[in-house]
């Protein structure tokens, strides 16, 4: 049946989102290994701070992925709103066909 939105593309969408996702973790895992690299080499009185703000920045990374994960969820939630809305409305409109042709 066909909705009032474009199922194709949400689902294109909600992929390329989990995309994102996919990055985002590649990011953090770099930046993890980054932050070894400093632990391991650099004795400098800003390594303390250097490894602080890569370790705030990562703590960023999971936020932007629930968020994306959120929108994941809401496009669902629409998609399926707009299924059943349209069913129901298909089913009003050949219970009002049957009714005519009586």
């Amino acid at each position: 049946m066909a909705t009032g939105i474009n199922t194709s593309k949400l689902s294109t969408l909600k992929i390329d989102l989990l995309g994102c996702i996919e990055s985002i973790n590649s990011l953090s895992t770099r930046l993890d290994d980054c932050i070894i690299t400093i632990k391991d080499s650099i004795n400098a009185p800003g390594r303390k701070e250097i490894i602080n703000q890569l370790n705030a920045f990562i703590k960023q990374f999971s936020r932007v992925n629930s968020n994306i994960n959120g929108y994941i969820q809401v496009i669902s939630k629409i998609e399926k709103k707009f299924q059943e809305t349209d069913f129901e409305a298909a089913s009003t409109l050949i219970q009002g066909i049957d009714k005519l042709g009586q």
